[in-house]
C-alpha cells in the first residue's frame, strides 16, 4: 500500500510538472507578441527600427523559439512518464484485487472455494453419512458404488458430447421390433459411432401420446441405477420424438418364463424379484411410481440380469405410500394393465408407492404359477381381488411357506398393511439374500440367457 501511494505521489508531481511546463510556454508566447507589438507602435508605419533594435527584435524571435521547443520537449517527457506510471498502477490494482494485496485476493478465493465445498459437502451425502469432499469426480464415483450406478459415472467420463446421437444418420441396421404400434415405433438398431446395438423408439411430435413419451424420456434422464433401462440419447428429427434405450438382448422377463417351461422355482422367481425390488427402492427414493409392474414391462440383458422399463405410465412427485398426506402427494388416476393394478386404482382412490408393491406381488405369482392371479376387464378383477381379499391367492404347494407369506403381504387390500421396500428386504423370504452382491451384478442370474433373444 505504501507502494502504490508513492506511486500516486509521483504521478501528482508529474502532473503539476506537466501542468506549469504548459503555462510556461503559454506565458512565453504572449510576452513575445507583446513585445512585438509596442516594437510597432514606436517605430510607426513605414518607419525601419534602428540596427540595435533589430537585433533585438531577432534574438526575441530566437528565444520564443526556444522556449517553444523546451517546453515540447518537457511535455512530452512528462507525458510518457505520467501515463507509464498510470499503467503500473492499473495493472498492480488488477491483480491484487481492487488495490488490494495479492495475498489478500488470493485469501478471498481460497474462503469461497472452501465454501462452496462446504455447501456440496452438505448436499451429497449417502444416508446419513457425509460424502468427504476430496473432488467432485471421487464424490460421484462413492455415491456411484453405493448405489450401483457406476455405468452412469462411467457414461460421464467416456461419452464426451460430439458422440452424441442426434439423427437418424447417426445409425444403421434398422429392424423394427414386434412391439412397434400405428405411432409409437421401435427399431433394433447399431450406434455407427460405438457399434453397440440400441432401441430406437420413436414417435410423431403431433401424437396425441407425446406427452408420455416426453414424461418418460425425463423420468429416465433423471433416474440411473443398474435394474433400471438407461437412457443413451433423446433428439428430435424429421418431426419424430427419439428416445434410444440399451437394447435387452435375453428379451422381457415373460420371454425367460416361456423359455424354461412356462413357470419359474420361487428361488428363481425369487432372484428377479428381488432386483426389481431395489429398483423400486430407487426410484421410490425419487417420489416416482411405475404403475405398470408386469413380466412383459421387466427386460433381460445380455448378462441376464433383470432391468426395469417402460417407464410412460410413470409419475414423479409421489410422496404417499398409501395414499394419504397432501393431494399433490398423491395420484388418482386409473392407468396401468388392470391384471396387475392394485385395488386402489381400479377404485379410482387416491393412491402412493403401496400400488407397485402390490404389482410386484402380482408379477412374482405370474412367474411361479404361469398367469395372473386375476384377469378380465378391471371391474371384473377387482371383484375377483374382492372376493379373496382375506385369503388371496396362493402359489403351489411345494412353494416354501417364506413364500407364500410374502406374497400374502404384498397383497393386502389394505395399502398401508403392504410392506415397504425396506421392509420387504427383511423378510423371511429373503433372509440369504446377500443385496449389495446382487447390486453389484455379482450374483450369477438362476436362469442362463440363451444367446440374444431377437424380438
Amino acid at each position: 500500500m505504501d507502494r502504490l501511494e508513492a506511486i500516486r505521489r509521483e504521478i501528482l508531481d508529474r502532473a503539476k510538472k506537466i501542468s506549469d511546463a504548459i503555462c510556461e510556454s503559454s506565458f512565453g508566447t504572449g510576452v513575445t507578441s507583446g513585445v512585438e507589438r509596442q516594437h510597432i507602435e514606436i517605430t510607426g508605419p513605414g518607419e525601419s527600427s534602428s540596427g540595435h533594435d533589430a537585433s533585438k527584435g531577432v534574438a526575441s524571435d530566437c528565444s520564443r523559439e526556444d522556449i517553444n521547443r523546451h517546453s515540447l520537449r518537457v511535455l512530452m517527457v512528462d507525458l510518457f512518464y505520467f501515463f507509464v506510471a498510470l499503467l503500473f498502477v492499473i495493472w498492480r490494482t488488477i491483480s491484487s484485487g481492487d488495490g488490494g494485496s495479492p495475498g489478500a485476493s488470493n485469501a478471498q478465493q481460497q474462503s469461497k472455494t472452501e465454501e462452496e465445498d462446504r455447501v456440496l459437502t452438505r448436499e451429497l451425502r449417502v444416508g446419513n453419512e457425509p460424502v468427504e469432499m476430496k473432488s467432485v469426480a471421487v464424490t460421484e464415483a462413492k455415491i456411484a458404488k453405493h448405489s450401483g450406478e457406476t455405468n452412469t459415472i462411467e457414461d460421464k467420463q467416456t461419452s464426451p458430447e460430439k458422440t452424441r446421437c442426434r439423427s437418424f444418420s447417426d445409425f444403421t441396421d434398422f429392424t423394427e421390433m414386434r412391439e412397434s404400434t400405428a405411432d409409437l415405433r421401435l427399431f433394433r438398431v447399431v450406434n455407427r459411432a460405438s457399434g453397440e446395438r440400441h432401441v430406437l423408439k420413436t414417435l410423431p411430435d403431433h401424437s396425441s401420446t407425446a406427452a408420455r413419451f416426453e414424461i418418460e424420456r425425463d423420468l429416465l434422464l433423471k433416474i440411473a441405477h443398474p435394474f433400471v433401462i438407461r437412457i443413451r440419447h433423446d433428439f428430435v428429427d424429421s418431426g419424430q420424438l427419439c428416445m434410444c434405450i440399451d437394447y435387452a438382448e435375453g428379451g422381457d422377463l415373460d420371454d425367460l418364463r416361456c423359455s424354461v417351461g412356462g413357470t419359474m422355482k420361487p428361488h428363481q422367481a425369487g432372484f428377479f424379484t428381488g432386483e426389481i425390488l431395489l429398483a423400486l427402492k430407487h426410484i421410490h427414493s425419487l417420489a416416482i411410481i411405475h404403475r405398470d409392474l408386469k413380466p412383459e414391462n421387466v427386460f433381460i440383458g445380455g448378462t441376464g440380469h433383470a432391468v426395469l422399463g417402460d417407464f410412460d405410465l410413470a409419475r414423479s412427485g409421489i410422496y404417499s405410500f398409501a395414499g394419504e398426506g397432501p393431494v399433490e402427494a398423491r395420484a388418482h388416476t386409473m392407468v396401468g394393465t388392470p391384471e396387475f393394478c392394485a385395488p386402489e386404482v381400479l377404485r379410482k382412490q387416491p393412491y402412493g408407492k403401496a400400488v407397485d408393491m402390490w404389482g410386484l406381488g402380482i408379477l412374482f405369482y405370474t412367474l411361479c404359477v404361469g398367469e395372473a392371479p386375476y384377469s378380465g376387464m378391471p371391474d371384473e378383477v377387482l371383484r375377483a381381488a374382492t372376493q379373496e381379499c382375506e385369503a388371496g391367492p396362493s402359489l403351489p404347494e411345494d412353494a416354501p411357506p417364506a413364500a407364500n407369506s410374502m406374497l400374502k403381504a404384498l397383497l393386502k387390500f389394505d395399502p398401508s398393511q403392504r410392506p415397504s421396500c425396506d421392509a420387504l428386504q427383511k423378510v423371511e423370504f429373503f433372509k440369504n439374500m446377500m443385496w449389495e452382491e446382487l447390486l453389484n451384478h455379482d450374483l450369477p442370474p438362476p436362469i442362463r440367457v440363451q444367446g440374444p433373444f431377437q424380438r
